[in-house]
């Protein structure tokens, strides 16, 4: 599901995301790089990283952010279960298929993130869409056996999240907001690698 009816959806477990507050109502949605088709002018429905949304960015920018953050999570807790690791005791390996039960659940679904990345930048600009298309023919020419482009792009977009999630925990605004005009440039250009 891309969308939910306003109210109806939980809270993540994350703290990156959140629906508007009254006093929030009226604000526009932050979305306004070049490559994702300038300024948008829809108004805000959710917040991710503190930063306003419109029912079209929100749901690929909260997905986006809850998948960098819950692949990072787990990560870090499969790092106990290495055969390497001293093994743990009975109550912290049931604490960790907890945790790891948790952020499987937390996990947008397969092909989720990529729907609504297709659905927020349908719209991308000609000049933004001939220079990605150019790059992917560069790619496919000079690699013989290239990791794909969208690959490439949506792990740039992974590192991106983990970077404003960071920012956005450590209180750094003016970091997150930053970070957030080049997430917008790599989302537009990872949808029109992704169709």
């Amino acid at each position: 599901m891309i969308s939910e009816p306003r109210g109806t959806r939980q809270p993540d477990g994350f703290g990156l995301a959140r629906e508007l507050t009254d006093e929030d109502q009226g604000i526009p949605c932050v979305v306004r790089h070049e490559d994702a088709g300038g300024q948008c002018e829809r108004p805000a429905v959710e917040k991710v990283y503190d930063l306003a949304f419109c029912e079209v960015h929100g749901p690929e920018a909260r997905l986006g952010a809850l998948g960098a953050a819950s692949e990072e999570a787990a990560n870090f807790f499969e790092r106990f279960r290495n055969p390497h690791v001293p093994r743990p005791g009975s109550a912290i390996q049931r604490g960790l298929k907890v945790a790891l039960d948790y952020l499987n659940a937390e996990r947008p679904a397969v092909g989720d993130y990529e729907r609504a990345l297709l659905r927020a930048y349908q719209d991308v600009p000609e000049a933004a869409r001939s220079r990605v298309l150019a790059w992917q023919a560069e790619e496919e020419q000079s690699n013989p056996d290239p990791r794909s482009l969208d690959d490439t792009l949506l792990e740039m977009l992974d590192t991106v999240h983990a970077c404003m999630r960071i920012a956005f925990e450590e209180g750094e605004t003016w970091l997150v907001e930053q970070l957030e005009e080049e997430r917008e440039s790599l989302a537009a250009q990872a949808a029109v690698v992704c169709t």
